[in-house]
């Protein structure tokens, strides 16, 4: 018997463990020593890699996008959830090419891995035989 654990919603086998007895931790599936953590005890949430306080955001707790930069609500998004693309303005499906994150580049027209040069992300240039620098 741990005194702390003496709480109704924490008498479950598998929640007994002190550092977990946290009433809003204790929930099957968050019962994990490293998701005990009052902000991420969300059961969307209580997933090991998403048990980090920055990434505890219902939209975010996607395995592949529980790395810091990434728990942003908007980029969220499998395909997005590269480290270099985990900008705000560069969240968006068809941008979320490594070599395109480049936030002046970020605007849809302009996510073709030819045409992720700096000086040739202007929308009206952002046409693949006009991507040669030359020619921005």
């Amino acid at each position: 018997i741990i005194p702390a654990c003496c709480i109704p919603a924490c008498c479950i086998p598998i929640c007994c463990i002190p550092a977990c007895c946290i009433p809003a931790c204790c929930i099957p599936a968050c019962c994990i020593p490293t998701c005990c953590i009052p902000a991420c005890c969300i059961p969307t949430c209580c997933i090991p890699a998403c048990c980090i306080p920055t990434c505890c955001i219902p939209p975010g707790c996607i395995p592949p996008c529980c790395i810091p930069p990434c728990c942003i609500p908007t980029c969220c998004i499998p395909a997005c959830c590269i480290p270099t693309c985990c900008i705000p303005a560069c969240c968006i499906p068809t941008c979320c090419i490594p070599t395109c994150c480049i936030p002046a580049c970020c605007i849809p027209a302009c996510c073709i891995p030819t045409c992720c040069i700096p000086t040739c992300c202007i929308p009206t240039c952002c046409i693949p035989a006009c991507c040669i620098p030359a020619c921005c």
